[in-house]
């Protein structure tokens, strides 16, 4: 199992998702509410730093994790590892973010296809890289609106 440290964080942001010029990757994938009682289909942005998501490409944020900053984990999961799931994934290719000791607890993405997932893993994967090469450390985060 390939994992990625990140970390969570709370603080909604009143922006729009990042301008497509500089986004890595993009595009709809399912996303898990806190609770894990429903399945939301977001739109989500990675720069190589922050993955960000909202309602739509053009519509304000919802959500952020900072791949740069320490604490949590990344992992690709099938049976829902580190997450309390109450309704189970529209698909079975999910990627998994944890922080230990987050009253936040897991953020849940589930993916169309498994190269869908291990796409985004692998982007994932290599901005974690990057900060390690320099980037960076620091608080970051999930601005949990759903």
């Amino acid at each position: 199992m390939r994992r990625v440290s990140v970390a969570l964080g709370r603080r909604r942001e009143s922006v729009k998702a990042p301008p497509t010029e500089w986004v890595a990757a993009q595009g709809f994938i399912s996303k898990c509410d806190p609770f894990g009682k429903k399945w939301q289909r977001r739109w989500f942005a990675f720069d190589g730093r922050m993955l960000v998501y909202s309602a739509g490409p053009d519509k304000e944020v919802k959500g952020r994790v900072d791949l740069w900053a320490i604490g949590c984990e990344v992992f690709a999961s099938a049976d829902g590892d580190g997450a309390t799931v109450k309704k189970a994934p529209p698909t079975d290719f999910s990627i998994c973010i944890t922080q230990p000791g987050s009253e936040r607890g897991a953020m849940r993405l589930a993916f169309n296809s498994a190269s869908e997932r291990d796409a985004w893993l692998g982007w994932l994967e290599k901005g974690q890289a990057a900060a390690s090469r320099g980037g960076g450390g620091g608080s970051g985060g999930v601005a949990a609106a759903d």
